[in-house]
């Protein structure tokens, strides 16, 4: 025991048209298709090599911040911030 679990996503996302016009309002069709196009032995090596601002992947210095971050996932870069507002029983 102890092992480390792996969970597999499926390969191709299905969702009904009401989900997919939500997903387009909310911006979120750009990073669900860069999630689609990813490559799983690059980024393991990436967040191996994850330091505060970069990361090192086949030998290239890659900076990271929250503006790359925001480009690359095509998500925008401010958030609102959820504060859990009742007590837990």
């Amino acid at each position: 025991m102890g092992g480390i679990s792996i969970r597999r996503e499926p390969l191709v996302l299905t969702v009904s048209d009401a989900a997919w016009e939500i997903l387009a309002r909310a911006g979120w069709l750009t990073y669900l298709n860069h999630l689609q196009e990813s490559n799983e032995t690059i980024s393991i090596e990436f967040l191996q090599n994850l330091q505060e601002n970069h990361s090192i992947v086949r030998g290239r210095h890659i900076a990271v911040t929250d503006e790359i971050i925001a480009e690359v996932s095509g998500l925008a870069a401010t958030r609102p911030v959820w504060m859990l507002n009742k007590e837990r029983m």
